[in-house]
Formats: C-alpha cells, sequence, structure tokens
C-alpha cells in the first residue's frame, strides 16, 4: 500500500485546480443542454400582417408596362395611386429609332421592286415555253 501511494504522490501533487474542473463541468452541461433547451424554446420565423405596401421612391420604381412598340418614355400621364380603366393612356412612348417609318417604306418598296422582277422573270420562263413548244410543234410537222 505504501508502494502505490508512493507512485501516485506525483499524480496527487498535480491534480487540476478545483475552479477549473468546475468551469469544465459547467460546460459539458452547457453543451449538452443547449440543444435541449433551444428545442423547447418558441421559434417564429415568419410574421404575418395586413397594411399597406408603398415603395420610398415610386417614380424610381422599376415597372413593366406592356407595348406594342419598343421606345423610351417622354410622359407619364398616369400617377401614383390613380384610378385607370381598361385602354386608358398611361404613359407617352418615343420610338427610339426615329427613322424607322422611312426605312420600312424603304424596305417595302425594295419587296415591291423584287415582286416586280419576279414577275417580269416569270413571263419570261412563260414566252421560252411558248416558244419551246412551238419549236416542238414546228419539229414534230418538218418530220412528219
Amino acid at each position: 500500500m505504501l508502494e502505490s501511494a508512493a507512485r501516485l504522490s506525483a499524480l496527487s501533487v498535480s491534480r487540476t485546480p478545483r475552479l477549473i474542473s468546475t468551469l469544465a463541468r459547467a460546460c459539458v452541461w452547457l453543451f449538452l443542454l443547449t440543444p435541449v433547451g433551444l428545442l423547447l424554446t418558441p421559434w417564429q420565423q415568419n410574421i404575418s400582417g395586413t397594411g399597406r405596401v408603398s415603395a420610398f421612391a415610386p417614380l424610381e420604381r422599376q415597372q413593366t408596362v406592356q407595348a406594342p412598340v419598343s421606345g423610351r418614355i417622354v410622359q407619364w400621364l398616369a400617377k401614383e395611386g390613380t384610378k385607370v380603366k381598361a385602354g386608358d393612356v398611361l404613359i407617352e412612348i418615343a420610338d427610339v429609332d426615329p427613322e424607322l417609318l422611312e426605312r420600312l417604306g424603304q424596305q417595302r418598296e425594295a419587296a415591291a421592286a423584287k415582286l416586280e422582277a419576279k414577275e417580269e422573270e416569270l413571263r419570261s420562263y412563260r414566252l421560252q415555253i411558248d416558244n419551246l413548244i412551238a419549236t416542238r410543234d414546228l419539229q414534230i410537222a418538218t418530220a412528219q
């Protein structure tokens, strides 16, 4: 017995201080009890309510408007909160390309000229067919 006490005397001298062991036990208990406490704590991530939503700067808010042509907005005719009916004009839009009508007219004229050229080509092919038929008939008559 004395021998085992002599061997353990170094161990008894190097004991952990009571404050440190108490803090370690408290940390272990805190680590084990925190998940249980969080499961029992009421938790709500969403809040429901009623009210009115308004933008900080309504005129700077991005808005999508359906229009027959693309362009830039010249003037807003309807303001925030204005009651509108179906068919009311909301905004004036200026075409991005002011020469669009002129260009479309030129394209239409080019298409009409192309159509006229193809019709002329068709007439010439029909004339060639008529000439070939006449030549064939003449050759048949000559061969007989």
